[in-house]
């Protein structure tokens, strides 16, 4: 319930996992399939039913999620970028963009 635990949650159970961010939000769609799908989206959203019935339960709020969910589509960090681990360190991706996390934690 606090920002460093939902950075922390979306790494381990959507990154690691291999949720694939760049086929499920379109980025790079030129490749002929079309696998987009709001799941990440409906998760954000679940979070903020839980975090609007209990607010002083969580350390962030609606515009902590917002924040989030329009990051997910800006590519202005690296954290959504590619569709699994392997794709981002190909790419180089952690040293060649900043995390949203960083952002957030140091701000």
């Amino acid at each position: 319930r606090t920002i460093e635990g939902f950075a922390v949650l979306v790494e381990k159970d959507w990154l690691s996992f291999g949720y694939k961010f760049m086929s499920r939000t379109g980025h790079g769609s030129d490749t002929g399939t079309d696998e987009r799908s709001p799941c990440f989206l409906q998760f954000i959203d679940c979070v903020w039913q839980l975090q609007s019935l209990f607010p002083a339960e969580f350390e962030y709020n609606q515009t902590f999620l917002l924040l989030v969910a329009d990051e997910l589509y800006s590519c202005r960090f690296g954290t959504f970028l590619c569709d699994n681990e392997h794709e981002r360190v190909l790419q180089a991706i952690p040293q060649a963009t900043l995390s949203l996390w960083d952002y957030v934690l140091g701000n």
